[in-house]
């Protein structure tokens, strides 16, 4: 009984919210007698995984029309709206960011996650799957962001507190959802073609931006140009000096399977 009541609240919460996206349904209706783009894509990320980066240097090729979290609210006909935005793109390439767990999962009420990207990938879809390996740094990230309630810097928007606290008792936990949550959106797409890319291999680092920008360009099958964004890295110190309880985290980690995040720079292990 209380396993229905809960998927009872849930069904009444996503009816409830309905409305909220509704209304940019009813905006992007107005575009579907325009062509649709050849080119389409969609960016599969968590976010501070460098999503944003992406689809902010994306945006500016002249080529492309990259929007950010188009399926944040609840949406009637979540990959009609997609079609629909992408029509009223100008004649653009259009692509998106779409978290699968927030944004498919919990705001679009699907149940089956991977039949939906595969639906999308047969409707000439390309997707390209952004992750972060590194998961301690990850949950540092996003602690940063909440703790600042920033989560895009730029050089008018700084944060204020550049260090944080993580619970000792809870981060070997956390540690593990994260490392859940990546496996389970490769194992999403495994069987669907798509573009692999890794934040510490391939996003972090201003060396290999330009180079990764250039792979996903020749991905979608566009000139390619060079990029530009006005984002900045939130988190540039050692992981050691971000964390004001470090020793703690180190204990809570040590001799676990995760120990090596201690230790290893993002990129080094897959």
């Amino acid at each position: 009984m209380p396993s229905l009541r809960k998927s009872l609240d849930r069904k009444a919460s996503f009816l409830y919210r309905l409305p909220f996206g509704f209304a940019f349904e009813a905006a992007a209706w107005r575009h579907r007698a325009k062509p649709l783009p050849d080119l389409r894509f969609l960016i599969v990320a968590q976010g501070r995984t460098g999503s944003t980066f992406l689809t902010s240097s994306l945006n500016s090729h002249p080529q492309l029309v990259c929007a950010d979290e188009i399926l944040d609210r609840p949406m009637l006909l979540p990959r009609a709206y997609a079609e629909n935005r992408a029509r009223g793109a100008g004649g653009l390439g259009f692509g998106f960011h779409t978290k699968p767990m927030d944004h498919l999962v919990r705001m679009q009420r699907e149940q089956d996650v991977r039949r939906f990207l595969s639906a999308m990938h047969g409707d000439g879809w390309k997707i390209i799957h952004l992750c972060r390996a590194h998961h301690l740094a990850h949950l540092i990230s996003l602690q940063v962001a909440r703790e600042n309630r920033v989560y895009h810097v730029t050089e008018s928007k700084q944060l204020r507190k550049k260090t944080v606290s993580l619970d000792p008792d809870k981060i070997t936990r956390r540690v593990a959802g994260r490392a859940d949550a990546m496996a389970w959106e490769r194992r999403l797409l495994e069987d669907i073609p798509h573009l692999a890319l890794e934040y510490g291999r391939d996003i972090k680092s201003p060396e290999v931006q330009d180079q990764t920008l250039l792979r996903i360009q020749n991905f979608l099958g566009i000139e390619p140009m060079p990029t530009s964004t006005p984002l900045k890295k939130a988190v540039t110190k050692p992981l050691s000096d971000t964390v004001e309880n470090w020793p703690e985290v180190e204990r809570a980690l040590s001799g676990t399977e995760y120990a090596y995040l201690l230790t290893e720079a993002e990129g080094v292990k897959p």
